[in-house]
């Protein structure tokens, strides 16, 4: 089935990529996180008949939320929160992104926000990804450049297309005078 990706805020120079595609079936996710961002976050995925968790993405620090869902009665139905765009570091010479903020909607609730739960960033972008069940493809997103504890910068979500990319079709309108 044909995917896309959603799209991370553009301005900052982004570290490695991480992506989770094709695991649709979210059970729950591990959040590491404190006052002013999130650390790291670990899917929990069922397949095969058994829950099974991703890699870490980010480094394990601050408090630990698990979030576990009544899989499969409760389901994943969005995503929102806020990137900040850092515009200068003290040790970096480099704009750099970071995951500030993060909030999970089912169909029975929410969990969250986790990290900064108030939007007082001078350079801030804000998501909201909202994905039906059938069309939610996974996960995916950036991680710091920190070689010791890289933290995660960015997430996004992958959108199963409801029909083959090769069976659309674009058709040119002509301008009328």
């Amino acid at each position: 089935m044909d995917m896309v990706s959603t799209a991370v805020p553009d301005g900052a120079e982004l570290g490695p990529v991480w992506s989770e595609k094709g695991r649709d079936q979210v059970a729950g996710i591990y959040v590491f996180h404190d006052a002013n961002k999130v650390s790291s976050l670990q899917f929990l995925f069922y397949e095969n008949d058994r829950i099974v968790k991703s890699k870490i993405h980010g480094h394990n620090t601050g408090t630990f939320s698990p979030v576990v869902f009544d899989y499969p009665a409760e389901f994943l139905t969005s995503i929102c929160g806020w990137h900040e765009l850092a515009r200068h570091d003290i040790f970096i010479s480099r704009t750099y992104l970071r995951l500030a903020s993060i909030k999970f909607c089912t169909n029975r609730g929410s969990y969250g926000p986790y990290g900064c739960s108030d939007d007082y960033y001078d350079f801030y972008y804000n998501f909201n990804f909202t994905v039906e069940r059938r069309l939610f493809g996974g996960f995916h997103g950036t991680m710091d450049r920190c070689v010791v504890d890289p933290l995660i910068e960015s997430i996004g979500v992958y959108v199963k297309l409801p029909f083959p990319l090769k069976d659309v079709h674009i058709k040119d309108q002509k301008e009328e005078d």
